[in-house]
Order: C-alpha cells, then sequence, then structure tokens
C-alpha cells in the first residue's frame, strides 16, 4: 500500500503536468487569437459585402477563441488553487 507521501507525491506530479499542458494550450490558443486579430485587420480593409461577411466570421472565430482563453485559464487558476 502506498504511503499517503507517496500518493500526495503522485497527485501533485499529476497537477503538475496537467499545469504544464495548460499553459501549453493557453500559447497555442493566444498564437491563435493574435493570427485572428491580424486576419481582421486584413479583412477589414475590404469594404466589399465579402469582405463584411468575412469580418463577422472572423469576430465569431475571435469570439470563440476568447471564450476558449478564458476556460484555459479558468482551470489554470483552479489547478493552481488545489496545489496550494
Amino acid at each position: 500500500a502506498k504511503t499517503l507521501k507517496q500518493r500526495s507525491k503522485a497527485v501533485v506530479q499529476q497537477l503538475s503536468a496537467s499545469s504544464q499542458q495548460l499553459y501549453q494550450q493557453l500559447s497555442d490558443y493566444q498564437q491563435f487569437e493574435s493570427r485572428l486579430q491580424d486576419m481582421l485587420r486584413l479583412a477589414a480593409q475590404d469594404q466589399s459585402q465579402e469582405g463584411t461577411t468575412k469580418q463577422l466570421q472572423l469576430q465569431a472565430r475571435l469570439g470563440r477563441c476568447r471564450r476558449a482563453i478564458d476556460e484555459v485559464e479558468y482551470e489554470q487558476n483552479v489547478s493552481l488553487n488545489l496545489m496550494k
């Protein structure tokens, strides 16, 4: 049977790995957010109907991306609070 210390150490290691994955996921989402913002700036220069449609699509994608970022940040906070 594992001792309490061994189990605690295993839990901390799992939380640490999970935290590292969350930081990587957050970084990926932030890079994607930056690319979407660049694409939106370019689309804003196109005053045609297609340009407007493209802007609306990009804004929707940007909104979903930001929600995903918020979720990951929330998960990070929960994970950090569990490690305290």
